[in-house]
């Protein structure tokens, strides 16, 4: 697209949490391939805004007007929670702190998520905010394919403006990759946060008692099986440690690993080779789903949050995910993992399917970014 060297500033979540790291790993490798421009790439982590370290409105304003272009993700930050937000997502900038950037601001796949409960006060903060950038062309709008667009729809948002951009993770290559392993693994991932919202009991304990039958009959019908339990942020940490007190000793002893926890881009790059080797993969954290789709491993989704529901709704993969709180919920699982186990093809297959679909999504969204940055790169 042009000779020089493009400066793009970021805001994002870039350390603490595996799925926002192989989700800007490649994001930025399909940008810079897209726009034909080498990137010098600057972060501004959001979590800095969070903890109090610095402030959106002015910190990210004067980082961002020392930018070529601004991304806005990617990441859930159209989360619809905060009441005291003045554009009800947990990015604290009205629509004229925005203008006050002088560059093109590209919003990256974005979550517009109401998992969490809706306020009235966040809602008509997030409709006049999101109105208004929409009808901006500085601004280049799109969402994630996590039932975004419903949720807007559903608000009486138009989204005439707004393009669906797969999350990156869905295209992630990892690199280095091991040698598949000799005996039977599971990869498996459970989220402690929001329990509240996951789970019936608020807490958790019925779950995780769940889970713990699943493994000792899976492990029981197969010698050769193995567990690893792969956390993406710290409270997954806790959430095993009470899985594996309810598991007999020599199964923890002799089929349990636990993935180290290393939220570095190096950490997040084992933990995609763990689900690149494994056999399948079982999974509440929308990245955990994502990536082992992305990197050709069957996935079986645990729908904890809405979130996932919509995920598996917009690839057409609703078989493969179990809601947790049905009652044959364990039955379910054990039964769908025997069979995929015994015959992976069919949901690789699929799996492989549905990321050849989303490669022309995004290739059309790219159709789409390109003409509309040069002409404000150019101006």
């Amino acid at each position: 697209m042009t000779g020089k060297i493009l400066k793009v500033g970021q805001l994002g979540s870039f350390i603490g949490n595996i799925g926002d790291i192989v989700n800007h790993e490649s994001f930025r490798i399909w940008f810079e391939f897209v726009l034909g421009s080498k990137i010098q790439w600057q972060n501004f982590e959001i979590r800095d805004c969070y903890r109090g370290k610095k402030k959106l409105n002015p910190d990210f304003i004067e980082f961002a007007n020392k930018q070529d272009l601004v991304v806005i993700g990617g990441g859930n930050f159209f989360e619809l929670w905060p009441e005291n937000s003045c554009n009800g997502t947990s990015i604290d900038l009205s629509y004229m702190n925005l203008k006050a950037i002088e560059c093109p601001v590209f919003f990256n796949s974005l979550g517009v998520d109401g998992g969490q409960g809706v306020g009235n006060q966040a809602q008509k903060n997030f409709k006049n905010f999101f109105n208004e950038i929409a009808n901006d062309d500085q601004f280049f709008i799109s969402v994630r394919n996590d039932g975004s667009i419903a949720q807007l729809q559903e608000m009486g948002i138009s989204t005439a403006r707004v393009k669906c951009l797969p999350d990156a993770a869905f295209f992630y290559k990892g690199s280095d990759q091991r040698s598949p392993r000799s005996d039977t693994s599971i990869a498996i991932n459970i989220a402690m946060d929001m329990p509240h919202i996951r789970y019936k009991d608020g807490t958790g304990e019925h779950f995780l008692d769940s889970i713990a039958e699943v493994l000792k009959e899976l492990s029981s019908s197969n010698h050769h099986m193995q567990f690893t339990l792969v956390p993406h942020i710290y409270s997954d940490l806790i959430f095993i440690t009470r899985l594996l007190e309810r598991l007999p000793e020599q199964i923890v002893r002799e089929k349990i690993t636990v993935e180290r926890y290393d939220a570095s881009v190096l950490g997040a790059r084992e933990i995609a080779r763990t689900y690149a080797t494994c056999n399948l993969v079982i999974a509440q954290r929308f990245h955990a789903n994502v990536i082992p789709i992305a990197l050709g491993t069957p996935v079986i989704g645990l729908d904890s949050y809405p979130q996932i529901w919509n995920l598996y709704h917009e690839i057409d993969n609703q078989e493969n995910s179990l809601k947790i709180d049905a009652d044959d919920f364990s039955l379910n699982l054990i039964q769908k993992a025997s069979l995929i186990l015994q015959n992976p093809n069919p949901i690789i297959d699929l799996q492989n399917s549905v990321v050849t679909k989303l490669e022309r999504e995004r290739y059309e969204v790219g159709r789409e970014l390109v003409p509309w940055l040069s002409g404000r790169l150019n101006a």
